[in-house]
């Protein structure tokens, strides 16, 4: 878990940066190879202006380095350096892809090495933030916590995705999936647990107002349609402004892995990890001591992820409450 370990780092008070502006420094950074990589790719950027780029990356990297050298995110980053860079002073064909086994496969070692593990909802730390769920018609299935007094919470609700290709039968347990996921929600906000959600295709930290978006009129195989039928967009259309829906994806990481054919895999491994860092640094950096999300039952279930979200989500500092909106309904 990420801590503030500037004063070990042997620089004097001046020279210490901000956890805030280390943040910002951060996702930037990561943020910046992501879409380095895909401009590349996409042939609208010099190998010269590539290489620039990654000169200018490692001095700020180094820097960082040595002020928060223990930082879980700092060695993802350095994972995804490592190999653009390798990449480029070979001569090889540039692309991230190395760097996502070597992570999976750390973070994997690291969760299983931790202390995380599945608690009793009742007989756990987080008794206060249960009892205010169960008030609010909310039952959790399992809870998480990070270690961390201080920590906040995500709420997560493990559900069964709308998908252009769903038989009725699928579609009849995506209804009753996704109706749980509103109806909590409901109960969330009219509660004031928290006014936050954290919902799928969606850039991190940007929050989409769906009252603009027209769902119903997009055409049938365009990649939104699926989403109108999504809980946290039929509870936005509800409420307004008392429900911000804000992203949690980093789509130029999505896309660069979509078009290598490996999205599936993605989604439920790598993916985890980014959506954990995204998640967080996003709540840290708000007013809300909860928050809500929802992703996929393949996101979390063992037989099919070799990362759970909620084991990474309390990795990363956070505590955890499942909500099961999936098994209920559908047998995965």
């Amino acid at each position: 878990m990420a801590e503030n370990i500037g004063e070990k780092s042997g620089l004097s008070q001046e020279q210490q940066m901000s956890r805030g502006k280390f943040e910002t420094l951060k996702n930037g950074i990561r943020n910046s190879l992501m879409m380095g990589n895909r401009l590349y790719k996409e042939g609208n950027l010099t190998r010269e202006s590539l290489g620039e780029a990654l000169k200018g990356v490692e001095k700020i990297f180094i820097n960082l380095k040595k002020q928060y050298p223990n930082d879980p995110e700092l060695r993802e980053i350095e994972a995804y350096y490592v190999d653009l860079s390798g990449d480029f002073e070979k001569g090889d064909k540039v692309e991230l892809d190395s760097s996502y086994d070597k992570i999976v496969s750390d973070m994997r070692m690291e969760l299983e090495n931790s202390k995380i593990k599945k608690e009793n909802p009742e007989n756990s730390g987080l008794k206060d933030v249960v009892d205010k769920l169960k008030t609010a018609g909310i039952k959790p299935t399992y809870v998480l916590t990070s270690g961390d007094k201080k920590a906040k919470t995500i709420v997560y609700f493990m559900g069964i995705h709308p998908h252009p290709k769903a038989t009725p039968e699928d579609q009849a347990a995506i209804a009753k999936s996704q109706k749980h996921i509103f109806d909590a929600i409901e109960g969330g906000v009219s509660g004031e647990i928290t006014h936050t959600f954290f919902g799928e295709g969606v850039p991190s930290g940007k929050e989409i107002d769906v009252r603009n978006i027209q769902f119903d009129q997009l055409p049938e195989n365009h990649p939104a349609k699926a989403m109108g039928q999504m809980a946290e967009y039929q509870a936005s259309k509800k409420m307004g402004s008392k429900l911000h829906v804000v992203g949690m994806e980093n789509l130029d990481m999505f896309n660069d892995v979509q078009s290598g054919g490996r999205v599936s895999d993605y989604r439920i491994s790598i993916n985890n990890v980014v959506i954990a860092d995204n998640v967080v640094d996003n709540l840290n950096q708000s007013g809300e001591q909860i928050a809500f999300m929802s992703l996929g039952a393949s996101h979390e279930l063992k037989e099919t992820t070799p990362l759970p979200i909620s084991q990474v989500l309390a990795y990363k500092g956070v505590n955890v409450v499942v909500v099961d909106a999936a098994t209920p309904y559908y047998k995965l």
